[in-house]
C-alpha cells in the first residue's frame, strides 16, 4: 500500500508540469517617454554664424538616427 501512495503523490506533484503557463505581457512605455528630437532653429536676433553653430553635423547626423529610431518602433502607435 505505501508504494500506490508514494506513485499517486509523485504523479499528482507532477501535474502542474504539464500545465500551460500564461506569458507575461510587456507594456513598452518608451513611445510615451520620448518623442522626435527637433534641429535647433535660430532666431532672428540670433543667426547662426561661424562662431555659434547651432547643430553641428554630428548633432545633426545622432537626430535623425534617433528620430529614424523613434519613428520605426512608435510611429504605428
Amino acid at each position: 500500500m505505501p508504494k500506490k501512495l508514494f506513485a499517486v503523490i509523485l504523479l499528482c506533484g507532477m501535474l502542474p508540469a504539464c500545465a500551460t503557463r500564461e506569458t507575461r505581457l510587456t507594456v513598452d512605455t518608451s513611445c510615451a517617454a520620448f518623442r522626435a528630437i527637433s534641429f535647433a532653429v535660430p532666431s532672428k536676433t540670433n543667426s547662426e554664424t561661424a562662431d555659434n553653430l547651432y547643430d553641428t553635423q554630428a548633432t545633426v547626423d545622432e537626430i535623425m538616427n534617433h528620430n529614424a529610431r523613434w519613428d520605426a518602433l512608435c510611429s504605428m502607435r
